[in-house]
């Protein structure tokens, strides 16, 4: 089992701090989404509030326009990302929030909670199990803890190539932890393809979204050169794009009473 080392994590999205909006497509369509089904199982109007993993904001700005919400706590790895998000929540007049910046596995945070939300952030943990009784216990009575995250499939092509990726969890893994603590009240999966030039493109992708936090190494020539026919070989296309794949997961549970 790989241990994500957070240091590097953090150091990988700082360094993407101003290609992130614009290169992460998949997480932006996952955000909306997200929402989406936040507005189905959420009630509109809600007090306290936690967003664990905030990044530039783009699930923010959807929740305060799309929520009542009375306090805002607001909790990422990096602090720079803040400014985007500071800036998205002035343009929409937004003043009730807080920035707790950290490591969301380690630092405490306040009780009295009616909802734990996050996007695109569980898969970077080291032990979801025990983060989600922790929220369990900062959770009020039936509070709602909702998060998307990404499955086994997510970027199979290069675990399979470069034998290096996250310990992802099957959505019936992270099922199974959550209802120890929760009631699960919408779960979901999917796989999105994303089509790429070249192999070269891909890890500029990767590069400029700030995945590439568990470290694939320094490519030499050669070493770029293999990787590059290996998986054009493996996952080119009829039409010579290369494919990349997203397994997105999505879980809305409630707390047991």
């Amino acid at each position: 089992m790989s241990v994500t080392e957070k240091k590097l994590v953090k150091q990988r999205f700082s360094r993407c701090y101003s290609t992130y909006n614009e290169q992460a497509v998949v997480q932006k369509e996952v955000v909306t989404k997200f929402c989406d089904l936040l507005s189905v199982y959420l009630k509109k109007d809600i007090k306290r509030v936690l967003e664990v993993g905030c990044g530039t904001g783009m699930l923010t700005e959807l929740l305060v326009t799309d929520f009542n919400i009375s306090e805002l706590i607001l909790n990422d790895l990096v602090g720079s990302d803040f400014i985007d998000v500071k800036i998205r929540l002035e343009t929409h007049q937004f003043e009730k929030y807080g920035f707790i910046q950290g490591d969301a596995e380690k630092i405490l945070f306040p009780s009295g909670l009616d909802a734990v939300l996050s996007a695109s952030c569980f898969q970077w943990f080291n032990n979801i199990e025990m983060f989600i009784m922790r929220m369990s216990e900062v959770l009020n009575s039936k509070g709602i803890l909702a998060f998307s995250t990404y499955g086994t499939y997510n970027f199979k092509e290069i675990r399979e190539i470069l034998n290096v990726g996250l310990d992802y969890h099957t959505l019936n893994e992270h099922k199974e932890i959550i209802s120890k603590e929760f009631n699960i009240i919408h779960s979901e999966e999917w796989r999105q393809v994303l089509q790429f030039d070249n192999p070269n493109k891909v890890l500029r992708h990767i590069k400029d979204t700030g995945v590439n936090g568990i470290g694939y190494g320094f490519f030499g020539k050669s070493d770029l050169t293999r990787f590059t026919n290996d998986y054009k070989n493996t996952y080119g296309s009829r039409d010579s794009t290369v494919s990349l794949t997203y397994h997105p997961i999505i879980i809305i549970a409630q707390k047991k009473s």
